[in-house]
């Protein structure tokens, strides 16, 4: 199955749907950095790499505590 890749859209939004993908970048770009932060705390500390799983719910956590939620 070939993808269609010859079509293209242009969206106007106006100034409060522009914010949103706006606001989900930040929220992004935050998570990203929690998450980096934290497997570079625990690698400092205990010399191994943070498990999936157990970051999964440290960030769970962190995302209840932060603007995010």
């Amino acid at each position: 199955m070939k993808a269609d890749l010859g079509r293209r859209y242009r969206l106007y939004p106006n100034r409060a749907q522009e914010q949103v993908p706006t606001r989900w970048g930040y929220a992004a770009r935050t998570l990203w950095n929690i998450a980096l932060e934290q497997r570079t705390y625990v690698f400092e500390q205990r010399g191994s790499t943070l498990r999936s799983q157990e970051q999964s719910r440290y960030l769970t956590a962190a995302r209840g505590e932060s603007e995010l939620a």
